[in-house]
């Protein structure tokens, strides 16, 4: 069962990501929610709030908090998220109360580290073990020396808990609790919140995804099962045919003319390829007119529309060269030109009309 769950998560994940891909953006942060963390940097009362994605924190502005009436703050705050849904919360402490210190402990302490620096906590900072939240990371280790170098951030858990009331308030769920950013683009990974205090995923979706997995598994088998009953049936179909176009004398009759309607066929077919350019002819002259600095990544021609993706280190130059072909004509672009930093080039997508040759004589 574990392994049917696991094919069935990984299946609607990459579903949900192919159908989000697809849907506008609007529609899709609606319907899934961003994937951006929302961060608040508390200070007093005053809230800096910000979006942090793979880009880094891009901030949307401030609201005022009033412990008397946070009504104010949670109206400025929907106003600033607008429709965005929020599926990650992240509360930063200010700089006064959140103490970040490195220590280092025998390298014995590995075994139980937690324990040991909750023990040792009181030595370190200036909060007793039994009044902090603290969590850590152990950022280097001497076999030489036998030491582990931990860096450590600690608080009072009575400052995470006013923390976590405000943002209630606020009519969020934050799942991490840590200190300020010390930069913009370089998240720290700590959390303040107690294991039990930080939301957990509900039973209820592995659940679902193990049961929409074996549903999907019995329909696919009755689906396989009545193809094949009507393969059968068709096959039986054609043997009564066939045996009946035996004993018939009108068979040959019936033979000439299809190969009547097989000789038009062919000659429309001949026609056609006189009218229009085979792909040969346009593989051809795409690879003509490409600069040898440019690849495609997908093509394609429906009817006499062709279509084109790939890289170029000039797209307009490339442009210039496909609208000068005697096969090619209305070129353009059909999408904006992004730029692929590992590749080095822009990403472009593009369509033209394909011009029927002229008939031979």
């Amino acid at each position: 069962m574990s392994t049917l769950q696991t094919i069935g998560q990984g299946f609607l994940s990459w579903w949900g990501r192919e159908l989000r891909g697809c849907l506008p953006t609007r529609v899709a942060t609606v319907l899934f929610g961003t994937t951006d963390t929302l961060e608040l940097a508390l200070s007093g009362n005053d809230v800096a709030v910000g979006l942090r994605g793979a880009d880094g924190l891009r901030p949307l502005g401030h609201v005022e908090y009033d412990p008397e009436d946070p009504r104010a703050a949670t109206a400025g705050l929907r106003n600033l998220l607008g429709r965005r849904t929020m599926r990650r919360v992240t509360l930063r402490l200010p700089r006064a109360r959140a103490l970040e210190t490195e220590v280092d402990l025998p390298v014995e302490a590995a075994d139980n580290l937690h324990e040991a620096l909750a023990f040792e906590l009181d030595a370190f900072t200036p909060f007793p073990a039994g009044e902090a939240a603290f969590d850590y990371a152990v950022t280097d280790s001497d076999a030489d020396l036998e030491r582990l170098r931990v860096r450590l951030l600690v608080a009072r858990r009575e400052d995470v808990t006013e923390a976590m009331q405000r943002a209630r308030s606020l009519e969020l769920r934050p799942d991490r609790v840590t200190g300020p950013a010390d930069s913009d683009s370089a998240p720290d990974g700590f959390n303040l919140l107690a294991e039990a205090e930080r939301p957990h995923p509900s039973r209820i979706v592995p659940r679902a995804t193990a049961a929409l997995t074996m549903t999907a598994l019995a329909l696919a088998a009755v689906t396989l099962v009545m193809w094949i009953d009507r393969q059968t049936d068709e096959i039986a179909r054609l043997d009564a045919r066939a045996t009946a176009l035996r004993t018939e004398a009108g068979a040959a009759n019936a033979l000439r003319d299809r190969a009547e309607r097989l000789a038009a066929l062919a000659t429309e077919v001949a026609t056609r390829k006189q009218r229009e350019p085979m792909t040969i002819a346009v593989l051809d002259e795409l690879s003509r007119v490409l600069p040898e600095t440019d690849w495609l990544t997908g093509w394609s021609i429906r009817d006499d529309r062709l279509e084109l993706s790939g890289y170029s280190a000039d797209p307009s130059a490339m442009l210039r060269r496909v609208e000068g072909s005697d096969l090619l004509d209305g070129a353009r672009f059909t999408s904006p030109l992004t730029m692929d930093r590992q590749q080095g080039k822009e990403r472009f997508s593009l369509e033209a009309t394909v011009v029927a040759a002229p008939v031979s004589q």
